[in-house]
């Protein structure tokens, strides 16, 4: 099989991270880093998000409430970074968190 392109492994990493992080309310998702390791034959997709507890805690029903029918709960926050590696052949091969501090 050809080696898929690099949009078509940001929206399998998206679809991913979007999937497997459904019950959790994500929002923002947004493409932060691509890159393409030659030597594993992979790309290295890091995908940018926001959840929803970053400023209210889940047992607060009522901030949650309120931030859901006020404005979007997702202004502001701070956000989570996902690395997602997505092989030749379009299969996702694994997915790590990725540590902002160590950009510089």
């Amino acid at each position: 099989m050809d080696q898929i392109d690099a949009k078509t492994a940001v929206k399998l990493a998206k679809d991913y991270i979007t999937e497997l992080f459904a019950g959790e309310k994500i929002g923002n998702l947004g493409l932060e880093e691509l890159d393409y390791d030659d030597s594993k034959h992979v790309w290295v997709v890091t995908i940018g998000f926001v959840r929803v507890w970053d400023h209210c805690p889940l047992d607060q029903v009522g901030c949650l409430a309120t931030e859901l029918l006020q404005r979007s709960p997702f202004d502001g926050r701070p956000r989570t970074y996902k690395t997602v590696t997505v092989a030749d052949d379009g299969t996702v091969r694994g997915i790590r968190n990725r540590d902002v501090a160590d950009v510089s």
